[in-house]
């Protein structure tokens, strides 16, 4: 949306552009575009010129020269006026936001350097402005980001966070308010030097690396910076005034023409921000305009709490199969990082479950025996709150329902789009349950957690790909959020075998 679809910036993989290209396309594109016309060879270290000249000539003098085919496209603009491009995601249990505008910054501009300090001073640092205000200030988010770039093309300022749906609207409020902040009040003293400073020291850590200064010296080439750039490096920032930081912050960051892109679950988000009067545009997942979301539906007549549980027990394989069920015990395996973990969950009828993740000797595990429990990260130990034990009452066994369809207070609160499907939403207390309309099975489970004081997040559970395990339906594949989302994967579905009264130790 920032750049245009014809835009190289502005283009996308997927699975189809993905298998669209063939060994030969690779082929045509190595022999077009792999060729010497634009490249540079930097060689950093104890160089002996003769000899190194010798190894370039023997490993690159076969090279054929050849120069690859200009390519031209047309620069992208700004929008006329700030505006929110809406994009949905009824899954979302939380919103990303980013306000952004287009930048031709290059390098070699005087405002270079006041540039990049007024951008730490906004966002580019963990004192910066937006990160004090929505992390620190309000406990809004993990952390607030903004980021602005010299290059020879056009580029983006850019300021990013995360935030729980309920403070979507208040996160693009206070946002524009730091905006106004730099672009209308002179930086303080203390802060321009901590920033400046802090860039000097980095500029002074990093130069002592070789490749560090190769880097240095292809920028130098390929920006078109004098030869002294990067030694009047720490002069040219330490020359950044207060005046300078207001002044590029009134040119590159565009609050009248940011362009607000957010991605949230439109039935939560959507009515708070339309209260901001700022106009707002509905996309897809691919940048292509679409119609406003629909609302939230309306629950039909006569459906209630423990008719939803009814109808899940009855998809899984009916009441007498489920009660059948003393023990269940999940095995399976999920990625991330490029490391594999394991995951167990075992669950007792006799109210009691365990579940853990385990990564290269590491484990994480949460267990509750009936009447306490704890949470632990390798041998370090935290007893369970007395809300979440309350809750296990009812949770900590192979099907909740049958215990949830006996609790009072429960209701059906809509139904929402989950995973491209309608599913009628229970709340209760801190859990959200999510059953799917047409199959009456459960299609997600959130939940809300405090990670530090004053600050929580929603973790969102989905379940598919249901499979029959001695007469009764349950899903060998969901995820975990363990500040990421890793999918996993059962290898095993044990029902009433497998599980001791030791796993619960």
């Amino acid at each position: 949306m920032t750049f245009g679809l014809s835009h190289p910036n502005g283009e996308y993989l997927s699975e189809a552009t993905l298998n669209n290209v063939t060994l030969a396309d690779v082929k045509a594109n190595y022999n077009t575009y792999f060729v010497p016309g634009n490249a540079y060879l930097i060689i950093v270290g104890d160089v002996k010129f003769k000899e190194t000249k010798k190894m370039v000539e023997k490993l690159f003098g076969n090279w054929k020269k050849a120069t690859a085919p200009a390519v031209n496209y047309t620069d992208p603009k700004d929008v006329q006026y700030s505006q929110i491009n809406f994009v949905d995601m009824p899954n979302a249990v939380q919103s990303e936001v980013a306000m952004v505008n287009i930048t031709n910054l290059k390098m070699t501009d005087p405002d270079y350097f006041a540039a990049i300090v007024a951008n730490q001073i906004f966002g580019g640092d963990f004192n910066s402005y937006i990160n004090m205000n929505l992390r620190e200030v309000h406990g809004w988010t993990y952390g607030a980001r903004s980021s602005i770039n010299g290059d020879k093309y056009v580029s983006n300022f850019e300021a990013s966070t995360q935030v729980r749906n309920a403070v979507t609207d208040s996160t693009v409020v206070e946002i524009f308010k730091e905006y106004d902040k730099i672009r209308k009040e002179k930086v303080t003293d203390e802060m321009l030097n901590n920033v400046k400073a802090g860039y000097i020291g980095r500029f002074v850590m990093q130069i002592e690396k070789p490749q560090t200064i190769a880097s240095y010296a292809l920028r130098t080439q390929t920006q078109g910076l004098p030869s002294d750039f990067y030694e009047n490096y720490i002069k040219n920032i330490s020359a950044v005034t207060a005046d300078d930081v207001q002044r590029v912050a009134n040119k590159y960051f565009l609050a009248d023409k940011a362009r607000i892109i957010i991605v949230g679950k439109g039935s939560d988000v959507l009515p708070s921000l339309e209260s901001l009067k700022i106009p707002i545009f509905y996309f897809d997942k691919f940048g292509t305009p679409t119609e406003k979301p629909v609302a939230k539906k309306e629950v039909p007549a006569g459906v209630t709490a423990k008719t939803v549980f009814a109808s899940y027990i009855a998809a899984i394989g009916g009441e007498k199969a489920a009660s059948s069920v003393k023990t269940i015990a999940f095995t399976g395996t999920g990625t991330a990082q490029g490391m594999t973990l394991g995951y167990e969950k075992k669950a007792s009828s006799a109210n009691k479950i365990a579940e853990g993740l385990s990564v290269m000797g590491q484990s994480m595990k949460k267990v509750f025996d009936g009447k306490t429990g704890y949470q632990s990260q390798g041998p370090q130990k935290m007893p369970l709150e007395a809300d979440e034990l309350a809750s296990m009452k009812y949770y900590a066994n192979p099907f909740p329902e049958l215990s949830l369809s006996k609790k009072e207070g429960l209701t059906v609160s809509g139904i929402e789009n989950i995973n491209g499907s309608d599913a009628y939403v229970i709340k209760d207390g801190d859990t959200t349950l999510y059953y799917d309309v047409k199959t009456g099975l459960k299609a997600a489970e959130s939940q809300e957690v405090e990670m530090a004081p004053g600050q929580k997040m929603t973790m969102m559970t989905p379940f598919s790909d249901y499979r029959d395990v001695k007469g009764v339906k349950v899903p060998f594949k969901t995820s975990l959020n363990i500040g990421m989302e890793i999918e996993i994967n059962m290898s095993g579905v044990k029902i009433n075998e497998g599980v001791t009264d030791a796993d619960f130790l």
